[in-house]
């Protein structure tokens, strides 16, 4: 029975410098860490899915959704803070996103971080995140109708915040304030402060 040849040590660093480059190139845009995901459990028995990626404090990490990402900049913004840890992006995405589409069952899954629960997802809850804080309505116009829904929007009715932002100009900093439930939300709900932070 015969042996295969030998490899040559030169051939061997000439395939292993090549298999590097192949690997390099084919990494470019996506998160470094990035490998196969693991499932736990949470507090609730529900499952979580863990990747190698990493999360603000008591935050499973998610999982990249680079390869879903839809070229419109608000979603992907979104998109990325959910796997970022902004839990409270995941539950905007999923006001946000169309329904049944892959962005929709990332914001589902919390970032890859739960299985899909049927429904919204309350990913913020879920996670026990801090109740986000109302910024004072600071110079936003002149306009005593927007103003009066403002303060309302500051002081908790959250439908105020929907009504703001409905009735407001667009890229004004009523729409803007209306959009981010006075500030609660680093990324705008668009309408979906009512849905999204209710309790």
């Amino acid at each position: 029975m015969r042996r295969p040849p030998r490899s040559h040590p030169a051939r061997r660093v000439l395939a292993l410098a090549i298999g590097l480059t192949v690997v390099v190139a084919c990494g470019r845009g996506v998160r470094e860490g990035a490998g196969p995901a693991t499932t736990t459990t949470d507090g609730d028995g529900g499952t979580v899915v863990v990747s190698p990626t990493t999360g603000p404090a008591g935050v499973p990490p998610g999982q990249d959704p680079g390869a879903i990402l839809v070229g419109d900049p608000p979603l992907d913004a979104l998109a990325g803070a959910c796997f970022d840890g902004d839990l409270f992006a995941c539950d905007t995405l999923f006001v946000r996103s169309e329904v049944d589409s892959e962005l929709e069952a990332y914001s589902r899954s919390c970032g890859g971080r739960v299985a899909a629960p049927p429904g919204a997802p309350g990913c913020a809850d879920r996670f026990g995140a801090p109740a986000p804080v109302a910024e004072a309505p600071d110079d936003l116009g002149g306009d005593a109708a927007l103003d009066a829904l403002a303060d309302a929007c500051f002081t908790g009715d959250l439908s105020a915040c929907d009504d703001l932002f409905l009735a407001s100009s667009p890229d004004s900093g009523y729409e803007a304030y209306g959009s981010t439930c006075a500030g609660r939300l680093r990324l705008g709900a668009a309408g979906g402060c009512q849905s999204q932070l209710a309790e």
